[in-house]
């Protein structure tokens, strides 16, 4: 057996002839193993010898040497036989030599016109196994529509003020911010494309029969959508047996093989073990995103699967083109990951969830749009052309230019009011030159009574800033321009949607009509303003923001704060903070002591 070859020891016959001749205890005696079966273990022993921790050995060199000459034998389509003695030199070229050697490298490059001549008529021969794969595949591009972690809200995905989709393949490479792209949002449907593929998290936390409800709303939901193809993969959250009879959708609930137009898709739902190797693919859809990449939780805790990471970084053949995933709603956005060692195409991962962080209760992402196609880059690679917003622990981000870039009319003064969501609510206001207006806790019995009292309070607010503020020659007074808010519930977000829902400032340049309005994730400003130890658990970063607020409040307010900070206002007035670096009214960081500690007035 291949388990008794691996384990023979150095004494006796060399390393080559243990693996490719069969032992006497298996009956045939001495006998030589078939050739197939002989390139299949010294395969297998060089995997095997690689991912092992003990030294490499002659006898191990001579294996893949023998392996590698056989190989050999294959490109230049030699019979194989060992007797090579008065053999014509026409069966092995030194084109073919050479071929092979650039069939290695990962690329082709020749010394004379002879051996260019030679590798021009070998066609299956590209400069990259993946361009190679793609050409003798002849692929059409395929165009994907993602969703994931929508928990029974998925009718918001279509409605009226739905979240816009994030098109990843018309974003500029390295252009951090997510482009919404209104011209793919069709009425009541999802932006077309070939393959429409839910990540997982589908289902609702709820009584059986609440339960059986949304799933068949769910499946109604799919039968409206106009992909030709729609594949569901089961979370953590959904069951492991559903039926979708109104849109045929494919479930899969074990890890699935798919090909579509030539296209290889690696589909691994959520597993209990975990333990699974992952097939050379395309495109890798996972429920769970990998480990340490686009899974930290808003504890600071990485949730990702380090399973399906070791696979993929152990294939013996090029990585995913794209990896698309789920599961971890805070950590939504896209990263470039190289999963192999230096030379090896870059995979895009993207963790495509449209729920808010933490427990779900509304969806304030739209849809991912991807797009496989033959177009290759320096790699040789034919994945998604070009990059979406990266999820990093360090601050560096984008705001776009429909928020910076703010017009206004002579003489007006910016101001910006930062929010942290909720109808228990926080508040407070900044002006362009650094001050902190005012600040305020705020609760709301309900929706509709929050929605009542925002014209109240932008005008309000607004007029209190030209009392405070030493109005300075060139301002003849001070407009709320700037709406920045951390949360995501959807029917709160309407509201202040609708307060500002006007672009037209010169029309009505008061009571925050016309205001650019900005959702900030909690990550954001905590990546920003926060040390790795205070970005640790959600207690840890709300205890800093009480802290640094008191400290923007001192150096920047009118007046020293007085008395315990409520956090809703503590994260507004440090997401104000936040917002105000970014828009460049201020430029000083958090203070801090020399063992970290944020300072405080005395």
């Amino acid at each position: 057996s291949l388990k008794e070859k691996l384990a023979a020891v150095n004494d006796g016959p060399s390393t080559l002839e243990r693996v490719t001749v069969a032992s006497p205890a298996s009956g045939s005696g001495s006998a030589v193993l078939p050739r197939e079966l002989q390139n299949d273990l010294m395969s297998r022993w060089e995997g095997r010898r690689k991912n092992s921790l003990r030294a490499e050995r002659t006898g191990d060199r001579v294996v893949l040497a023998e392996l590698l000459r056989r190989n050999l034998d294959v490109i230049t389509s030699f019979d194989g036989s060992d007797n090579i003695d008065g053999v014509d030199d026409a069966l092995y070229p030194a084109s073919a030599h050479s071929r092979y050697v650039n069939v290695l490298a990962g690329r082709l490059f020749s010394s004379s016109r002879e051996t260019r001549s030679t590798l021009t008529s070998t066609s299956t021969l590209l400069t990259d196994s993946r361009e190679a794969n793609t050409a003798e595949r002849s692929l059409k591009p395929l165009r994907f529509v993602v969703i994931s972690d929508t928990h029974g809200y998925e009718q918001s995905l279509t409605a009226e003020g739905a979240p816009l989709p994030w098109d990843i393949t018309s974003t500029a490479k390295g252009d951090e911010g997510e482009a919404a792209v209104t011209e793919l949002l069709d009425d009541k449907v999802l932006p077309h494309g070939d393959v429409l593929l839910h990540l997982g998290d589908f289902a609702v936390d709820a009584s059986s029969t609440k339960k059986r409800d949304a799933l068949v709303k769910f499946d109604k939901f799919l039968s409206k959508q106009p992909h030709a193809t729609k594949i569901v993969v089961r979370g953590n959250h959904d069951p492991f047996t559903v039926a979708f009879p109104y849109s045929n959708a494919t479930y899969v609930n074990t890890p699935r093989e798919m090909n579509i137009n030539g296209w290889k898709l690696s589909i691994v739902p959520y597993l209990t073990h975990r333990r699974y190797k992952v097939p050379p693919c395309d495109l890798l859809a996972t429920h769970i995103p990998p480990k340490a990449i686009l899974d930290r939780c808003e504890s600071g805790a990485l949730a990702g699967c380090s399973y399906l990471r070791s696979s993929v970084e152990k294939m013996a053949e090029k990585p995913p083109m794209l990896w698309v995933c789920g599961h971890i709603h805070e950590a939504r956005g896209s990263k470039w990951t190289r999963f192999g060692g230096t030379g090896t195409p870059e995979t895009l991962v993207v963790n495509a969830a449209n729920a808010n962080p933490g427990i779900a209760c509304a969806l304030i992402h739209g849809p991912v749009i991807a797009e496989l196609n033959g177009s290759s880059d320096e790699h040789g690679s034919a994945f998604v052309t070009d990059e979406a917003p990266a999820h990093t622990d360090r601050f560096d981000w984008d705001l776009g230019r429909s928020f910076l870039d703010v017009e206004v009319p002579e003489g007006v003064g910016q101001l910006l009011l930062a929010v942290d969501l909720g109808l228990r609510m926080g508040a407070a206001m900044f002006n362009e030159q650094g001050k902190v207006i005012r600040y305020e806790q705020f609760h709301f019995d309900c929706a509709d009574d929050l929605h009542e009292h925002i014209p109240v309070l932008f005008e309000n607010w607004e007029e209190e800033a030209n009392k405070v503020t030493d109005t300075e020659k060139e301002i003849e007074r001070w407009s709320l321009t700037h709406v920045a808010i951390e949360g995501g519930d959807v029917t709160l977000l309407d509201a202040w949607r609708s307060a500002v829902e006007t672009d037209d400032y010169a029309a009505l340049p008061r009571g925050g009509r016309g205001a650019r309005l900005h959702t900030v994730r909690p990550e954001e400003w905590r990546a920003d303003l926060l040390t790795k130890k205070e970005r640790t658990s959600g207690r840890k970063a709300k205890e800093a923001a009480r802290l640094i607020a008191r400290q923007v409040v001192g150096d920047y307010g009118f007046a020293e704060h007085e008395g315990k900070f409520k956090t809703d206002v503590a994260e507004a007035v440090t997401l104000g903070f936040h917002m105000s670096r970014r828009l460049g009214w201020m430029q000083s960081n958090v203070r801090r002591a020399s063992n970290g500690m944020v300072l405080t007035p005395k």
